[in-house]
């Protein structure tokens, strides 16, 4: 009874101070923006030697020093398991794009990447489908993200931030946060209180937003071809809603570049726009300056969420990497709640996080990028191979609307006219106006697409600001 006594002694002797040393590992390794899924191995406490592993990032030039904070906080989250190095480059965008699919055995294991970039990349065989963590990545982010980052429902890269995309600004001593919730009743209360609101209706870009909340929209038919559901007979409830719109007193078609100087006035006190103004709404609006996610539109007597157009950036895991496992784990890492958090709450960025509890954590201190963020749950990327036959049917379309239609032409003939037109079956006629403001706007910031955009939205990232 005696040895069995001191053996139990022994036993306790060397159990305490391995408990102690799991505690003080913990305490000393608290980061304030590390919780939810980057804390899984918070209570793991490895004994004896560590591998060493060295994994390569490529970023862009602007977030190198973010990156850098953000990966050496995941270094000595991990350092009782792995001894990791991580060396962080300046390569993005089309650099990003040809130095992997020249090599991709020599490439990054880690890259920043647009979404207009996953599917080359998935095409040469470049990118890794994400085994770790996949399903908590997925209901973590936004689904305008997860969706954009996956392939026939398997993700093959880490939502990172949304880039581009729009939302609504809105002054909070006018409007309520319920009030902006639809288009009916911020249209009320605008009447009422003697303002309007504006959004730049006579843009296919923007207007997008009505066609994609039924369920309209133009995806790739194959052989340069462009197929869309645009004359669905729905479509004829959107464009009511759309003139129903453009009718009421308190609404004014503006484009961009007028929004804040009428907003200065005391004209108009609500308006659709991006996160690349923020900084002068809320110059404009002071203390009641406030943001949200676009309201919903009255289409064929039901309330339904305005869609949109959104431009994500990813993290993509090299699938020739020779540490793919960790390769994986750093990039959720970067890309979990406790990074989103610390890269949103930059001062300069216009980028807003992906991450669900992200968004919800900086709907105060940054309403621009929360508003950003929640919008593109109902957004989706915009296809270049389709939209490159988009854009001017839907120009001619919604320079129609913005004037009411004044020829009376019936619904269903403005549709098939433009379904036409977008499949290549005839070519509208176009003609610019001179006098359009946006015709040469060179006031624009450079993260704003333009009404038709580029090719290859990599090449404006070449000396993206």
């Amino acid at each position: 009874m005696k040895k069995a006594i001191s053996i139990l002694l022994i036993l306790a002797l060397i159990f305490v101070p391995l408990v102690a040393c799991a505690n003080d590992y913990e305490e000393e390794n608290e980061d304030p923006y590390v919780n939810g899924e980057d804390n899984e191995n918070d209570d793991v406490v490895v004994i004896g030697d560590r591998e060493n592993v060295n994994l390569t990032l490529w970023g862009r030039d602007e977030d190198l020093a973010a990156l850098r904070q953000r990966v050496d906080a995941f270094i000595e989250h991990v350092s009782h398991e792995v001894n990791l190095t991580v060396d962080i480059e300046d390569k993005f965008g089309t650099y990003m794009m040809d130095a992997v699919l020249t090599d991709a055995q020599d490439a990054a294991d880690v890259w920043t990447m647009t979404d207009s970039q996953l599917m080359r990349l998935y095409w040469a065989g470049a990118l890794q489908e994400i085994q770790y963590n996949a399903d908590e990545v997925k209901s973590a982010n936004v689904t305008g993200a997860v969706e954009a980052a996956s392939i026939d429902g398997s993700l093959f890269a880490y939502p990172l931030s949304v880039y581009n995309g729009y939302f609504l600004y809105y002054d909070s001593s006018i409007f309520s946060a319920s009030d902006v919730q639809s288009w009916d009743r911020m249209l009320e209360v605008a009447e009422e209180a003697g303002v309007q609101v504006t959004m730049h209706i006579a843009s296919n870009w923007y207007s997008l937003s009505f066609f994609r909340a039924a369920g309209l929209d133009a995806w790739p038919a194959g052989g340069g071809q462009t197929e869309t559901n645009i004359d669905d007979p729905i479509g004829e409830d959107v464009i009511q809603a759309m003139l129903d719109i453009v009718a009421h007193p308190a609404f004014i078609p503006l484009s961009d570049g007028d929004l804040v100087s009428v907003m200065n006035e005391g004209h108009v006190m609500a308006g659709v726009n991006g996160a690349w103004l923020a900084g002068s709404v809320e110059s404009a609006l002071g203390e009641n300056f406030a943001a949200a996610k676009l309201p919903t539109v009255n289409i064929g007597g039901q309330q339904v969420q305005m869609g949109g157009a959104a431009g994500f950036m990813f993290l993509g895991v090299n699938s020739h990497s020779e540490n793919v496992e960790w390769a994986e784990r750093l990039a959720d890492f970067l890309t979990g709640y406790g990074s989103q958090l610390a890269f949103a709450e930059r001062p300069a960025t216009n980028h807003a996080p992906t991450n669900i509890q992200t968004i919800s954590s900086i709907a105060q201190s940054r309403p621009a990028l929360a508003a950003l963020g929640a919008q593109a749950n109902y957004s989706a990327i915009i296809n270049l191979d389709a939209f490159s036959n988009f854009w001017g049917p839907m120009e001619e379309l919604v320079g129609i609307i913005v004037l009411g239609n004044p020829d009376n032409i019936s619904l269903q003939e403005l549709l098939a006219r433009t379904a036409a037109g977008i499949r290549g079956e005839l070519t509208p006629d176009i003609t610019p106006d001179e006098d359009d403001p946006d015709a040469d706007d060179t006031d624009e910031p450079q993260d704003e697409p333009d009404e038709e955009p580029e090719e290859d939205y990599d090449e404006e990232y070449d000396d993206y600001d």
